[in-house]
């Protein structure tokens, strides 16, 4: 995993494009699930008939196939939720996800954002759940990191860009090889945000630590956007280093 992702964070960075996917990666899309702004009032009995709802949507989504790791976020603020699907189009997570009731109610909003992440997401979840049905989920903690554009973005490939960028590389491949990030990639769009760390690591000041080390965010061009993410055991395939 920390081969490929490197190299494929290293190719968009130099301009080089990722029309074919690198060995051990594949094309999702990632929902981000935020509070509603202005969303209305209603009892405590209307949100758990949208809660039981929007979990059964959840179901249906993992059982069609499209949907392979979803769960909460638990640090607080407007992001509520993180979805990723197997799916390589835009518009068709977005039609699933705003189906969802809890979004249908106007009580979460959407964003659907084109993601390359490690293969392999949700497979060995979905194959222990296939063996056994009534399986309980464990739940584990990941500390899910937005990389934004920082205030000395360029899109413009100078020297100095592509060093920083070579540096940012081997700070991912170390950061894999120590055991402490889980799942990494860019977002295929031109827009904010640019990337995604899932980290393995204990704490979310633990991967801010981490994430905080990366040249590319001391140099200004990312600065993060950390959060707690709550995700079934087996969903993100488990990195050992190297």
């Amino acid at each position: 995993m920390s081969r490929s992702t490197g190299l494929l964070w290293l190719l968009l960075a130099l301009g080089l494009g990722a029309q074919e996917l690198p060995p051990g990666m594949a094309r999702y899309c990632v929902g981000l699930l935020k509070a509603a702004p202005g969303r209305p009032e209603i009892s405590q009995e209307e949100a758990t008939k949208i809660q039981a709802a929007h979990l059964d949507h959840l179901k249906s989504m993992a059982a069609s196939g499209a949907l392979v790791a979803a769960g909460p976020i638990v640090s607080g603020g407007d992001l509520r939720g993180v979805l990723i699907f197997r799916l390589d189009s835009v518009d068709k997570a977005r039609e699933l996800a705003e189906a969802d009731p809890a979004v249908k109610s106007r009580r979460l909003v959407v964003e659907i954002l084109p993601w390359m992440g490690p293969a392999g997401i949700g497979e060995a979840y979905a194959a222990a759940r296939k063996a056994d049905p009534e399986l309980k989920d464990k739940m584990l903690t990941y500390q899910f990191v937005l990389l934004r554009k920082g205030p000395l973005w360029t899109a413009e490939e100078t020297t100095e860009v592509k060093q920083i960028q070579a540096a940012h590389l081997e700070h991912i491949r170390s950061m894999v090889k120590a055991g402490k990030l889980a799942a990494a990639g860019p977002l295929l769009h031109e827009g904010d945000p640019r990337g995604i760390f899932i980290f393995q690591a204990g704490s979310l000041g633990e991967a801010q630590a981490l994430a905080q080390a990366d040249p590319a965010v001391k140099a200004g061009r990312l600065t993060l956007e950390p959060h707690s993410w709550l995700c079934a055991d087996g969903v993100i395939p488990f990195n050992r280093g190297e």
